[in-house]
C-alpha cells in the first residue's frame, strides 16, 4: 500500500507544535513524498523516511529509491539504494544522491545516465535545474560496452535550455584506447552521432593486401563531410574527399552524395580498359548524385560520373562498382502543373569509353489525360524538342557524325466506356508529327506524320471464399481474374528510315514492348505496327494483417501478341510472356519470368527466384538466369544466424558455359558489443579477369555512431 504523510502538511503541523519555526522563504509547492510502506517521521532529526519504491517529486527533479529521507529543517532529501533521477529528458541511475529543495541542487556519485540516444558514465554529479556537471565523465553514442567508441573528459555539462551536452577538452577513444583530442564538443539531443565509419580490408590477387577507410563527420544536421583513404599493396594509396548533405524544410529539400578519389596506380602495366586501350597510371573518379525540391512544383535531379577509365571503380571500390557499372550523366528539371509536366533534360558524355545518346538538351511538355467538358472524351498530348548527338565508343566522331535536331508533337483522344460494372472498352485515336531539321543524306529536313487507331479493353471478375488457415496466414480468399486486350494500328511507321539519323533506337526488354504511339521513345527506329495483344492477369489474395491492404498469395500473368503486319522480322506471333509469383506464407516467396517462342515452342529466357526464410533467423535464395545461346547461370545465397553475435553466409554461382562454379563465397559475420559489425569473407572466383582467384575480405561497420 502506497502511503503519504498527509501530503507532508501534517508533519509540518506536528513539528510546529513542538517548536515554532519561521515559514520557508520559497513560494514553490512543497515536495511530494510517497512510498509503498507507511512513511515514518523522526521527531529528533526532523526527518521523513520513506521505504520501498520511495518517490520524491519536485518541479525540477523526480527522485525514486529504495529509501528516501527528507529533512524538514535543511530541506535536503537523501536517496539511497537503486536511485533513479528524472531530469528533463535525462534518466540518471546511481547508488546514492542528495537533493537540496531550497537550492534546487542535486548531488550524486558513480552515476550512469541515458539522454535520448546518448549514454553517460561519471564519478560525481553536481548541478541544478539549468545544468548538471559530471566529473570524470565518459560519453557513449551507443549502449556502453568494452569496444564502444566514446568521448572521455574531466568534466561534462548537461544543459537544459536548449537541451544538449557540452564537453571541453575531450579525448575520442576506441574502448579504452585514445585516438585523438578534441578541444571542445557539443551534442544536441536530436543531433546525429559525430562520426560514421566504414572499414574494409583483405587480400586480392590483383591488389595484394589492402585496407579501405571511409569516415564521415556527421555532427552537423545538414552537411556530412568525409574522407576516404585506401592503401593497396600492389597499387599504392588512393584518397579523396566525400560529402553527404540533406537539407529539408517545407517546400525546399536538397539532398545528395559526392565521392571523389585519385590514385597513382603502380600496377597498370598490361592493364587495358573496355576498349582495349592501355590504362594510364593517373586514375580517378568523381561521382555526384543530387535530388532537390525547389518548390512544391519544381524538382531537380542531377547525376555526374566522371571516371578516368572504365575499370577504375571495379579495380578498387567493388561496392561502388556493384551499384553502378555503366556511368550515366544527366540533369533534369521538372515543373508539375495541375494537368501537365514541363521538363528540361540534358544527358551529356563525360567519359570516352562507352557510347551515349547525348541530349543537349531535351525540352518536353506532357499533358496528362484531361476530360473535355463532360463529354467523357479524354485528350492528352506532348510536345518536345531535342538536340541529339551520337559518338562511337572511342569518343571520336564516327565516319559520319550522327546528330539531330528533332521536333515532336503528339495528340491523342480516348473514350473509356463501361457497358457494365465489370468491363471497360477504351477506343483510342492519335497522331504524331516528327520533324528532323537535318538528315543523314544531306537533304535539308524531313517531316514524318504518323497516326494510330486502336483500343484497350479489360474485364474484371472475382470470386470470394470464406476460407481460413492459420499455418499459412490465410484469412479469406479472393480470386481476381482480369482478361485484357490491346490493339494498335500504326501504318507506314518506317517512312524516312533511310534519311533519319538512328540515335533513339529500339532497346530490347524482357517485358512486352510498348504498343501505344504516344508512349514510344524509339522515334528514330520505328516499324509499322498492326498488333493485337491478348493477356490474362490473375491474382489470389487474402486479407492483410491489422487492416492492411490485401496480400497476394499467387499471381500469374500471360501476354501474347498477334502481328498482322507483313514485316517478316516481326513474325505472326510474338514471344509469349509469363510472369508469376507465389507467396503462400511469409517464409516462402517465388517469382518467375519466362519468355518463349510460341511458334516453335523454344525457351528464350527464364528468370526465377525462390526464397525460404525464417524471420531474421535464416534465409536461402535460389536463383536461375537463362538466356538462349547467351547465358545460363544458377546461384544460391544463404544466411544463418547462430546467435545474437554470430552469423554464417555464403554464395555459390554455377555457370554452364564455363562448366563449373564461377564463384564460391564463405562468410562469417560477428557483432562486437553494440558498436561494431565485422564481416569475414573467403571467396574463389573464375571466369572473370577482374576478380579471379582466391581473395579474403574483412568489412567493419560502426553501428550507431
Amino acid at each position: 500500500m502506497r502511503g503519504c504523510l498527509f501530503a507532508l502538511a501534517a508533519a509540518v503541523w506536528l513539528c510546529a507544535e513542538q517548536a515554532p519555526q519561521p515559514a520557508p522563504a520559497q513560494s514553490e509547492p512543497l515536495p511530494e513524498l510517497s512510498a509503498d510502506q507507511p512513511i515514518e517521521f523522526d521527531q529528533n532529526t526532523q526527518e521523513l523516511i520513506a521505504r520501498e519504491n520511495a518517490e520524491l517529486v519536485t518541479p525540477q527533479f523526480t527522485v525514486k529509491a529504495d529509501k528516501l529521507s527528507y529533512n524538514r529543517q535543511t530541506q535536503v532529501a537523501d536517496a539511497q539504494g537503486n536511485v533513479r533521477l528524472a531530469y528533463h529528458a535525462a534518466r540518471i541511475l546511481t547508488r546514492r544522491a542528495q537533493y537540496d529543495v531550497q537550492q534546487k541542487q542535486i548531488r550524486a556519485e558513480d552515476m550512469r545516465a541515458g539522454i535520448g540516444r546518448l549514454y553517460i558514465k561519471g564519478q560525481t554529479v553536481d548541478g541544478n535545474a539549468e545544468a548538471i556537471a559530471v566529473n570524470n565523465a565518459t560519453l557513449y553514442f551507443v549502449e556502453p560496452d568494452p569496444y564502444a567508441i566514446n568521448l572521455a573528459a574531466e568534466k561534462l555539462t548537461v544543459l537544459s535550455e536548449p537541451y544538449r551536452v557540452r564537453i571541453d577538452s575531450a579525448t575520442l577513444r576506441l574502448g579504452p584506447v585514445p585516438v585523438f583530442w578534441l578541444p571542445s564538443y557539443t551534442q544536441g539531443l536530436n543531433d546525429r552521432p559525430p562520426l560514421r565509419v566504414k572499414l574494409n580490408a583483405g587480400s586480392r590477387k590483383s591488389l595484394g593486401f589492402f585496407g579501405e577507410t571511409s569516415v564521415w563527420w556527421t555532427k552537423d544536421p545538414v552537411w556530412a563531410p568525409g574522407v576516404m583513404f585506401d592503401y593497396y599493396e600492389k597499387r599504392g594509396p588512393m584518397y579523396g574527399p566525400m560529402l553527404e548533405y540533406d537539407y529539408r524544410k517545407k517546400g525546399w529539400e536538397q539532398y545528395g552524395d559526392f565521392r571523389a578519389a585519385f590514385i597513382r596506380d603502380q600496377g597498370t602495366d598490361g592493364e587495358y580498359d573496355l576498349l582495349d586501350n592501355p590504362i594510364d597510371k593517373s586514375r580517378y573518379y568523381f561521382q555526384w548524385f543530387h535530388k532537390g525540391h525547389l518548390t512544391e512544383r519544381v524538382d531537380v535531379t542531377s547525376v555526374l560520373n566522371w571516371w578516368s577509365d572504365s575499370h577504375v571503380t571495379r579495380d578498387f571500390r567493388k561496392d561502388y562498382w556493384d551499384e553502378n557499372q555503366t556511368p550515366d550523366n544527366f540533369m533534369e528539371i521538372v515543373y508539375k502543373g495541375d494537368f501537365f509536366y514541363a521538363d528540361a533534360f540534358a544527358r551529356y558524355q563525360v567519359n570516352d569509353f562507352y557510347g551515349v545518346q547525348q541530349r543537349l538538351p531535351e525540352l518536353r511538355f506532357d499533358m496528362v489525360p484531361v476530360q473535355i467538358g463532360k463529354s467523357g472524351l479524354y485528350q492528352q498530348g506532348q510536345a518536345g524538342y531535342v538536340h541529339l548527338q551520337q559518338r562511337d565508343f572511342s569518343g571520336a566522331p564516327a565516319l559520319e557524325d550522327l546528330f539531330s535536331n528533332r521536333y515532336d508533337l503528339y495528340y491523342g483522344l480516348s473514350y473509356p466506356y463501361s457497358p457494365n460494372g465489370w468491363s471497360t472498352i477504351t477506343p483510342v485515336l492519335g497522331g504524331r508529327m516528327t520533324h528532323y531539321a537535318h538528315t543523314v543524306n544531306g537533304s535539308d529536313d524531313f517531316t514524318r506524320l504518323l497516326g494510330q487507331i486502336g483500343f484497350d479493353a479489360e474485364m474484371r471478375m472475382h470470386g470470394q471464399w470464406d476460407f481460413n488457415q492459420k499455418t499459412w496466414g490465410i484469412n479469406g480468399l479472393r480470386h481476381v481474374f482480369k482478361p485484357i486486350a490491346q490493339y494498335r494500328y500504326i501504318p507506314a511507321a518506317d517512312q524516312g528510315s533511310g534519311r533519319i539519323p538512328h540515335i533513339d533506337n529500339y532497346v530490347f526488354e524482357s517485358f512486352p514492348p510498348i504498343l501505344d504511339l504516344g508512349h514510344m521513345r524509339n522515334l528514330d527506329d520505328m516499324r509499322e505496327i498492326n498488333t493485337m495483344r491478348i493477356g490474362v492477369e490473375n491474382s489470389l489474395q487474402t486479407r492483410g494483417d491489422n487492416g492492411r491492404a490485401a496480400r497476394d498469395l499467387l499471381y500469374l500473368n500471360l501476354y501474347q501478341d498477334f502481328n498482322f503486319t507483313k514485316d517478316p522480322e516481326f513474325g505472326t506471333y510474338s514471344d509469349t510472356y509469363i510472369m508469376g509469383g507465389l507467396s503462400p506464407a511469409r517464409w516462402l516467396q517465388l517469382d518467375v519470368l519466362t519468355r518463349f517462342d510460341s511458334e516453335d515452342l523454344t525457351l528464350r529466357e527464364t528468370r526465377a527466384r525462390i526464397r525460404f526464410k525464417s524471420a531474421d533467423k535464416w534465409f536461402v535464395d535460389f536463383n536461375a538466369d537463362y538466356g538462349q545461346n547467351e547465358y545460363e547461370q544458377y546461384y544460391i545465397d544463404a544466411f544463418y544466424r547462430i546467435n545474437e553475435r554470430f552469423g554464417l553466409h555464403g554464395r555459390w554461382r554455377y555457370d554452364t558455359y564455363y562448366g563449373g562454379f564461377t564463384e564460391q563465397t564463405y562468410g562469417l559475420s560477428q557483432r562486437w558489443g553494440n558498436s561494431w559489425r565485422v564481416r569475414y569473407e573467403l571467396s574463389y572466383r573464375r571466369g572473370t579477369e577482374d576478380y579471379k582467384g582466391v581473395s579474403f575480405n574483412i568489412r567493419i561497420d560502426v553501428l550507431g555512431f
